[in-house]
């Protein structure tokens, strides 16, 4: 069963942002549930170029939104987020994302379920790694539950860019933007302490 935790009023469109490519542009790649509500949270945040929903971690190459949701490609729902390094560390991002989702569930965000909503980072580099998995042992003190993300590697075939006309049918079966934000909002107030010195979003 496919249930959905979100709607996309503009869900064929790309992100407001434009990629500005400078020598100072990384890449950041990340699964945590629904990729058009991923893609809300952090395309708002200064000093980022660009966010693009996609598939990653795959083991089929071009694969349809249809064939992603039977689970039979292997592909998670990704995020991939192009960043200034000199206005937004790639350290704050992963701080972000433990906020954005639960990592403590398997295969699972919310009503959403299956190995496509997994919780995994896909790092770019070395460098990438070691802080995914410095900023997972940290973050580990705030849930209850043991942090089930995955940390692995991007990999050919692992990353496409969503297209086709499957945004109607998510739509149509899909929860409004405003009672996705709000049962968030509730979530993270129970699951994430706020220490004095963190930023809310």
């Amino acid at each position: 069963m496919l249930a959905l935790n979100c709607v996309v009023a503009r869900a064929a469109e790309p992100s407001d942002k434009k990629m500005n490519t400078t020598n100072t542009t990384e890449l950041a790649t990340f699964g945590g549930g629904c990729f058009w509500c991923m893609e809300a949270v952090f395309e708002r945040l200064d000093g980022v170029a660009s966010v693009t929903s996609g598939y990653a971690g795959g083991k089929k190459e071009k694969p349809t939104y249809r064939e992603v949701c039977s689970g039979s490609t292997g592909h998670a729902e990704v995020i991939q987020i192009a960043f200034d390094s000199k206005k937004i560390s790639y350290d704050k991002l992963l701080e972000i994302l433990w906020e954005a989702h639960d990592p403590t569930t398997m295969n699972r965000q919310g009503a959403d379920i299956g190995t496509q909503y997994r919780s995994v980072i896909f790092y770019h580099s070395e460098a990438q790694k070691a802080a995914a998995e410095k900023s997972k042992a940290t973050a580990q003190w705030r849930f209850p539950a043991p942090i089930v993300t995955e940390i692995v590697p991007m990999s050919a075939p692992c990353w496409f860019t969503v297209v086709g006309s499957w945004a109607a049918q998510k739509i149509s079966n899909s929860l409004s933007y405003g009672t996705f934000f709000a049962s968030k909002a509730i979530w993270m107030t129970s699951a994430w302490p706020v220490l004095p010195e963190q930023t809310s979003l």
